[in-house]
């Protein structure tokens, strides 16, 4: 007992001196190399599962229940798996513990990802290879500046990096490979029986983390046998007692990396060498072996993947470093070289496959050997220590600095969800639920349509397989250019699939990560790892067409939570390339465009559907961002030169919006420069419209709607000249336009017409602009309200007993373009004759607004009488008017209880008519307006009488075809005109203004009352706008209407209570300028009675100063004024929601604002 307290002493005397001796200032070195290397390891690993392996995290969910091994035909090297699971039983106990004493209520049970947590893991694994690299290297060269560099080369390779976002054994065998060599290092150096058995050790467990692993045991003879020579012990020595203790380190190694060899140990060897069997001989033949392979090819490409996996450079001076090792006779380099030299040749002549994730343990003796490499050099030229260790670390820093950029881009690519993530989202959201998709290797996975064979679509004929419903996906990933396929003679020639596919069939989708040049659409190409296909492309089976006339398409647009959203290099011809975002719980909303070439210019718009104010930051790459306030159903729109970022990527695009608090907010951006023009028309930006589809005409060369629209954007501005210039030289396809435009609508005779002339499939252009949600099955005897989900939509289900009724709500997921659309429903039934009675079935499609609020419905009554037969199906339509971008969509479905009928599809289809006369609109008005200013009124008129017969909503083309019906003596047709026009004039009051002076022209008449009635009502000069909730503004004034930056304006506003108002009230007021508003929000001071006390015919008077701050832009700014309810009512306890009041009579009505005035600030 007495040695006890002596032995803590020593210990203690031992920490006191290991605290007071000076940090070695390699360890923030290498600390930082971890840190860096541990952030590109992590960066992006939450994303989609796609890699084939990733099942394995099975493993580790068996083994946490407490299971020993997990029993498997094949995979039995477990030791990751093991430590993984014992790692993650440790963190999932205390994630669980916390988040049951702090988390909320709804949060018992909750687990940690596995699949997270194991690619975590296995990037701190690979982090720690670092460490492990540094001291590997020191053993071997003894200096620190070398062993830094090589901790450099290990922290960024691309190759670590990018396998260490998967849950693979790919990533952690180079930690244990690199441990084995060290103790090979240190036998090398003579070793006592103790580090043998920790060599075994190591052993073991490289071997039961992966199988390829044995080959490092000729390395570890090759160290037995350098160290037996070099100390010459005695036999029994270093032939029985040394070989014996690696033995039993060995045994012991495996027990504890598969604890399986303790049940079935002979059963394990016999797999083992299926294992290898499997991997050493041809795949697809059982007769060849590589003897009879092209050894030169097999050579030449195996080197090429050694190139992209670890790259010549450091391949080279690895080379160079082993020559000079074999020259000068060190042994402990030559030990460390034969691990790399043994495994490249083995799989060079026995491997069927030559892949880039088998060679993650190269990496480690790589980077040693061309550290030392390095290292040997500068002994040799450099005289001076310190020059020596700067020309170390600048030429090792320079192979890290390049191998970092590597690995930076190998990380973005996580940073978003992968080609395969999103071609199958994009074929279970627009492809017909009946289709038949055939995919290629590797192609995309969970679909929920038809799945066939790609293979078997190369086999058959074109008249077998050519369908509208047929669709085939190529994946350049299922070119298998990290395997190399032995077919015997009928070897097919990488790249080959490719080119097979586009001669019999329409690509409609590619998703393609934009690689500069086409070879490395390869995968396993820097910059994509393995699994990561840089290229799919969706095709129809329908042989290829030439679009002759492509037209902006507006599809129902996608909306999904993924964090990152590939762009959609669509096929224009049916679909366009918008990307729709709606921020949710996280207040942050990103989509990153990847387009087909560099972009230009891109609109955003930012709609709001929430009810609150909201402040919102924007950011488009590091150098565009802006800050605004959002009001609820703005829609704020703004176009930008987007930045490429990060620059090593081309054509990356990312766009982001974080706001001040959980707001409905959508995030919408164009970028197609056709669909981009069209845009800038419909919001009067004219300029904007001539310049960008000044652009889609160079892209679109010999088509029509490009140079039309731009005539039409001509016309507006003012430019007839060149405006009819260019619709003369279209004279001809303009005809074209005007006949289908104003052609009847006969559905399928139409639509073969527009495909004669435009080279469209009818199929394929109905499937852009239609969604179809398949219902699952639901039950309708649960009185408790039953939520359930499914492709695009989301649901709730249950039994009214009250009224004795089943409710069946669905709401869907997508946002419909401002386009006339035609629901269609099917329902099922299941009943006899006896259960039919005089009770409806009630299908409601209700509309809600930007606002996220119920505006309207419209109603489909069902007799059930009409069901016949004991079951059956039906399909029901419904038509819905064209509203606002933005706009959502509820079913409702309302059964009697006794009935059992369901809704089990729902489909929403825009017509391709209404698509395409949104743009043809704008073409005929530039032609009739232009035949106007030339004299030919007739024609004109005709003209623009017909368009207003099938488009009345459009008001640009009202002006001159007033202008031609009064030129030729028409005045009676005008004022009807104009009277059918006046509720869309009762909001544009030049337009309005300009229809009463053509009004006032002739001798009184009803048109000119009634728009003089509504010039009253809007006119500003009409001070008193009354507020709903009983509150009027009856006067404003401003002090100073002219002030410069920094300087105050005061506001009066009077306010008279109509009736006693129910709440108090914010004033809200708002100064829009040049860039946004500056707010002035308020409430009356503390001095006056709150709103709710005030009593009837009551008028308060509020003043309140206007501080324009020092920064804000010249121009001219607009004062307006509003209410808002907000808070808790005065001396209540309940709370009252915020609203934003609006007004029901006078200035404004219609508007939640009145415009109190213009303030112009200059300096």
């Amino acid at each position: 007992m007495s040695s006890l307290p002596l032995a803590l002493g020593e210990v203690k005397t031992k920490l006191k001196a290991a605290f007071k001796k000076p940090i070695d200032p390699a360890f923030p070195l290498l600390l930082l190399l971890m840190m860096a290397g541990l952030g590109l390891r992590w960066w992006g690993v939450n994303w989609e599962r796609f890699h084939p392996d990733e099942w394995t995290a099975y493993i580790i969910h068996y083994l946490d229940k407490g299971h020993w091994f997990f029993p498997h035909e094949e995979i039995w090297h477990q030791a990751f798996f093991g430590l993984a699971a014992l790692c993650y039983s440790a963190t999932n106990w205390c994630y669980t513990f916390f988040l049951k004493l702090l988390g909320p209520p709804d949060a018992l049970g909750v687990q940690l990802n596995v699949l997270l947590f194991g690619r975590v893991f296995s990037g701190i694994l690979s982090s720690v290879n670092v460490l492990a690299g540094y001291g590997l290297a020191k053993s071997v060269s003894d200096s620190k500046p070398t062993a830094l560099v090589v901790a450099a080369l290990i922290a960024f390779s691309p190759l670590l990096v990018g396998q260490s976002h998967y849950l693979t054994v790919d990533a952690s065998l180079p930690l244990i490979i690199t441990l084995a060599l060290w103790c090979a290092v240190k036998i090398c150096k003579g070793a006592s029986l103790g580090q043998y058995i920790l060599a075994g050790l190591t052993f073991g467990l490289a071997v039961t983390t992966k199988s390829n692993a044995l080959i490092i045991l000729p390395t570890f003879l090759l160290a037995h046998f350098f160290a037996a020579r070099e100390n010459r012990p005695g036999w029994t020595r270093w032939g029985l007692g040394q070989p014996a203790c690696f033995l039993s380190g060995s045994i012991l190694g495996l027990i504890m990396g598969y604890p399986g060899f303790l049940v079935n140990g002979t059963d394990i060897i016999n797999r083992y060498l299926y294992l290898f069997t499997k991997y050493t001989k041809p795949r697809f033949s059982e007769y060849d072996s590589w003897l009879d392979s092209p050894l030169a090819d097999r050579l030449g490409w195996s080197l090429g993947t050694m190139d992209q996996a670890i790259g010549l450079v450091m391949i080279a001076l690895a080379l160079i470093g082993l020559a000079l090792a074999v020259w000068k006779k060190k042994k402990t380099i030559l030990v460390l070289g034969s691990y790399p030299m043994i495994f490249y040749l083995a799989y060079l002549l026995i491997a069927n496959r030559l892949g880039e994730r088998d060679h993650t343990s190269l990496v480690p003796p790589l980077a040693c050997l061309a550290g030392w490499c390095l290292y040997y050099l500068a002994q040799k030229w450099l005289p001076r220590p310190g020059l020596r260790a700067m020309a170390i670390c600048l030429t090792g820093g320079a192979l890290a600095l390049v191998s970092g950029l590597k690995a930076a881009e190998v990380s973005y690519i996580y940073w978003q969800d992968d080609t395969r993530v999103q071609a199958t989202q994009w074929i279970n959201h627009t492809l017909p639920l009946d289709a038949t998709v055939f995919v290629g290797r590797y192609g995309p996975e969970d679909l929920t349509r038809k799945r066939g064979n790609l293979g078997n679509i190369r086999n058959l004929k074109p008249g077998q397989y050519i369908s509208q419903k047929n669709y085939a996906v190529y994946s350049s990933l299922g070119e298998a250019a990290h395997f190399h396929w032995f077919t015997g003679n009928t070897y097919t020639p990488r790249g080959e699939v490719a080119k097979m596919i586009p001669r019999d069939m329409e690509l409609i989708k590619e998703f393609d990560l934009k690689t500069p040049d086409d070879w490395r659409k390869l995968p396993g190409k820097r910059p994509f790892p393995i699994f990561v296909s840089p290229l799919i492309r969706v095709y129809s089976t329908l042989p290829p067409k030439q679009i002759t006339h492509p037209f902006p398409i507006g599809h129902p647009s996608q909306l999904t939570n993924d964090k990152y959203l590939f762009a959609e290099t669509n096929n224009p011809d049916y679909s366009q390339n918008n990307s729709l975002v709606i921020t949710g719980q996280t207040k942050k909303a990103e989509r990153v465009l990847r387009p087909s070439e560099p972009l230009e210019e891109v609109l955003v718009e930012l709609t709001h559907l929430g009810e609150h104010p909201v402040e919102v930051h924007f950011d488009q790459g590091p150098l565009t961002g802006a800050s605004f306030l959002l009001h609820p159903g703005q829609v704020r729109r703004e176009f930008i030169n987007p930045m490429c970022w990060p620059p090593q990527m081309e054509r990356v695009y990312p766009f982001a919006i974080q706001l001040g608090m959980v707001q409905p907010v959508m995030m919408n951006l164009v970028s197609d420069p056709l669909f981009l023009g069209l845009k800038a028309l419909e919001m009067g930006s004219y300029a904007k419209a001539e310049a960008i589809l000044t652009k889609a005409a160079q892209r679109h060369k010999k088509t029509v709607f490009p140079e039309a629209l731009k005539a039409s954007a001509l016309f507006a501005m003012g430019k007839v000249d060149q405006a009819a210039e260019i619709l003369g030289r279209l004279d001809k396809d303009l005809m074209q336009i005007e006949k289908l435009a104003f052609s009847p609508d006969r559905g399928s005779e139409w639509l073969k017409n527009l495909t004669a002339w435009t080279g469209h499939y009818p199929s394929l252009l109905l499937n852009g602009l239609t969604r179809q949600y398949r219902i699952s099955p639901y039950v309708l005897d649960e009185p408790d309200k039953i939520h359930f989900k499914g492709e695009g939509y989301t649901a709730s289900s249950q039994l009214n007993k009250e009224k004795n009724k089943h409710v069946l709500k669905v709401w869907l997921a997508d946002v419909f373009p401002a386009l006339p659309l035609k629901a269609k429903l099917t329902l099922a039934w299941h009943q006899s004759q006896t259960d039919l009675t005089d009770d409806k079935i009630t299908l409601e499609l209700i509309r809600h607004n930007q606002k996220g609020i119920f505006t309207e419905k419209a109603q489909l009554i069902t007799d059930p009488g009409q069901m016949r037969g004991a079951r059956g199906k039906g399909e029901y339509s419904l038509n819905l008017e064209p509203r606002e971008f933005g706009t959502r969509w509820e079913v409702r479905l309302t059964v009697p209880a006794h009935l059992q009928v369901t809704l089990k599809q729902i489909s929403m289809e825009a017509s391709p008519r209404d698509a395409f006369m949104r743009s043809a609109r704008w073409v005929l008005l530039a032609r009739g307006a232009t035949w106007l200013k030339q004299g030919k009124t007739a024609e004109a008129a005709e003209l623009l009488n017909r368009l207003a017969e099938i488009n009345p909503g459009f008001l640009p083309a009202l002006e001159p075809q007033v202008e031609a019906l009064v030129a030729l003596g028409q005045n009676q047709k005008a004022l009807a005109r104009l009277e059918q026009a006046r509720p869309l004039l009762a909001s544009r009051m030049k337009k309005l203004k300009w229809a009463i002076n053509i009004a006032s022209k002739f001798r009184p008449n009803q048109t000119l009352t009634s728009l003089k009635r509504e010039w009253q009502r809007i006119n500003p000069a009409l001070k008193t706008s009354r507020f709903e909730e009983g509150l009027s503004l009856i006067k404003t004034k401003l002090s100073r209407k002219k002030i410069k930056p920094g300087e105050t304006t005061n506001l009066t506003l009077v306010w008279k209570a109509e009736e006693t108002p129910p709440a108090n009230y914010c004033m809200v007021v708002h100064v829009k300028g040049p860039k946004g508003f500056y707010v002035f929000d308020h409430h009356l001071p503390l001095k006056m009675r709150a709103f709710n006390r005030l009593a009837k015919g009551q008028v308060v008077v509020d003043k309140h100063p206007l501080l324009m701050p020092k920064n804000a832009p010249q121009g001219t700014y607009q004062v307006r004024v509003g209410l808002m309810r907000q808070g808790a009512e005065e001396r209540r306890i309940k709370l009252v929601p915020e609203k934003r009041l609006e007004i029901m009579e006078g200035a404004g009505q219609g508007k939640d604002y009145f415009v109190a005035g213009s303030l112009e600030v200059a300096p």
